[in-house]
């Protein structure tokens, strides 16, 4: 966004991304969500709560 107004974005210099902006002082908000994020997430979640329920398990069936 640059002074409040979404912009497109282009691509430049091969493996960068770029906006078009006039000349003068703007004030330029980017915001980025990479991919693969919240599917990361979701997967993360679900490793740990098999993790802890194998270590439950284990840990109730040593008597511990």
């Amino acid at each position: 966004r640059i002074d409040g107004e979404k912009q497109d974005i282009y691509r430049a210099n091969l493996a960068f991304q770029g906006i078009a902006v006039k000349k003068g002082d703007h004030k330029v908000k980017l915001d980025y969500q990479a991919p693969g994020s919240y599917p990361g997430v979701v997967v993360s979640v679900l490793c740990w709560m098999v993790f802890f329920t194998l270590l439950f398990f284990r840990h109730r069936q040593a008597g511990i």
